[in-house]
């Protein structure tokens, strides 16, 4: 299942580590159908970390990564 195929993503409590560095912390997010969102930060805040973990391209340490249809 894909954002494509209407997948809405839902991150819960997402914590992700490289070594002893602590990259994201606590972060939660919903996109509803229909929604448009947009990640803004500095350089070296994890900003791509954090979609290649929505998208399964990397493990994150902690929480919850679900994909559901929503009608």
């Amino acid at each position: 299942m894909s954002i494509a195929d209407g997948a809405m993503p839902r991150v819960d409590n997402l914590d992700l580590h490289y070594g002893q560095n602590l990259l994201l912390y606590d972060i939660s997010l919903e996109v509803g159908r229909g929604q448009i969102i947009a990640l803004m930060g500095k350089a070296g805040v994890g900003k791509p970390s954090l979609l290649k973990v929505i998208f399964g391209r990397q493990p994150g340490n902690s929480g919850k990564i679900a994909m559901g249809i929503q009608s």
